[in-house]
């Protein structure tokens, strides 16, 4: 039976239909381990065959292999759409006391980490607040940290709190787009800081995003994907979610500006578990012109279950 999902156009404040429906496909994964007995497939998606928990970030490779970070388990997995995972890479320089939240490809054996403090207010590695760590890889050895950046965060005149981290970051050419979890509330708006650095000329720019929940619904950002757009602009597809709550909202960001403009949603998807399992999906890559994937972070607070991989099938005009 298809599934009817309303797309809403905030901007031009109309509605209309896009059809969407789960699709799980196969792919091959390099150097995936010895075979496994099959789980049952999970509803809307298959599971993950890993013991890590706590997923929090999902990106593809240059060569198109699909990764996933855990958010204390200091390493990098790469996942199958089938569910079977490879061998992970390790990371080092990044303390055990920071949480990695999300991961970004910036090009071949180079990734972006996006970092929160489980405890203290900010992520510090070296005594210096670290929101994006960039890692490199040499061969076949570990991710090591070579440098770290802070977003601009007294822009929005925001404290970092423990948990509340940069939770979705994105790549696309030089730019690198990072959206802090902490909801800012201005005037009766409920916004998230988003900002984008040149990797190349070292500045920033930043924006906040209008959120498409309100205050009792209590929607956050969870994971963020980028792609280039039309004159220098960014095409940006994020997902907003809190229990009950599970949306792919899409934005553009302007290629001039950067000085703390709004960003009002351009789409809105809604969806249900049957499309996406798990109450916290935490990560989001676009596979091709049609298909989404996204995977649930299946620990926090004292829940914990399967790790889920969904793969979406959207319209390719929605994007």
């Amino acid at each position: 039976m298809s599934i009817g999902l309303i797309v809403s156009r905030r901007v031009a404040h109309a509605t209309a239909p896009l059809a969407l429906a789960v699709a799980l496909a196969a792919c091959s994964a390099p150097a995936p381990p010895a075979p496994r007995s099959a789980s049952p497939p999970a509803r809307g998606g298959v599971e993950v065959r890993t013991a890590a928990v706590g997923i929090s970030g999902l990106d593809r490779d240059p060569a198109g292999q699909l990764w996933v970070v855990p958010e204390r388990d200091q390493r990098l997995i790469p996942v199958g759409l089938d569910g079977a995972v490879g061998s992970p890479v390790p990371f080092q320089g990044i303390p055990t006391e920071v949480d990695t939240e999300a991961v970004a490809w910036l090009g071949p054996g180079r990734i972006a980490l996006g970092l929160e403090s489980p405890s203290e207010g900010a992520a510090l590695i070296g005594g210096e607040r670290c929101d994006l760590a960039i890692m490199e890889r040499k061969g076949a050895g570990p991710f090591r940290l070579v440098r770290c950046l802070a977003m601009p965060l007294a822009a929005w005149s925001l404290t970092p709190r423990p948990n509340r981290g940069a939770e979705g970051i994105c790549h696309a050419g030089a730019r690198l787009a990072a959206a802090y979890e902490t909801v800012l509330e201005r005037d009766g708006q409920r916004l998230a800081a988003l900002a984008v650095h040149d990797l190349a000329a070292g500045t920033w720019r930043r924006f906040s995003l209008l959120l498409t929940s309100d205050a009792s619904q209590k929607g956050k950002i969870s994971a963020l994907h980028c792609e280039p757009g039309p004159a220098g602009a960014l095409r940006l597809a994020t997902i907003e979610r809190h229990f009950g709550l599970r949306r792919l909202v899409l934005y553009d960001i302007p290629a001039g500006g950067g000085d703390g403009e709004v960003l009002r949603a351009r789409r809105i998807v809604q969806l249900s578990e049957a499309q996406v399992a798990g109450a916290n999906p935490e990560g989001l890559c676009r596979l091709d012109r049609g298909r989404w994937a996204v995977i649930n972070d299946n620990h926090y607070g004292r829940r914990q279950g399967p790790t889920i991989l969904s793969v979406l099938k959207v319209e390719p005009s929605a994007w």
